[in-house]
């Protein structure tokens, strides 16, 4: 899939980066939001079942997030728009 995605990145001009960014964007923001609930219940049970807590756990998988769309996206961090948080 990364493959695929960054030889129809690298070919494409200017605009059509731009939509295939807002295209990925918006599809990652839509998984993201039915990603929430389930993340935060294996949370959970993770915690429960090995008994370790991570402080911060959702900072950094959305900071996390963040890392991965900058590098896939080709664009900086800062460059990103607001993200659906895992805490939302």
């Amino acid at each position: 899939m990364v493959d695929w995605w960054q030889r129809q990145f690298d070919q494409a001009s200017q605009a059509e980066k731009e939509d295939l960014i807002a295209q990925a964007l918006e599809a990652d923001e839509e998984g993201q939001r039915r990603r929430n609930s389930y993340l935060r219940n294996h949370w959970q049970l993770s915690q429960k079942a090995i008994g370790v807590e991570i402080d911060n756990l959702p900072t950094l998988y959305d900071t996390w997030r963040q890392e991965v769309l900058s590098y896939f996206l080709d664009i900086p961090v800062s460059k990103l728009p607001k993200l659906v948080s895992v805490n939302d």
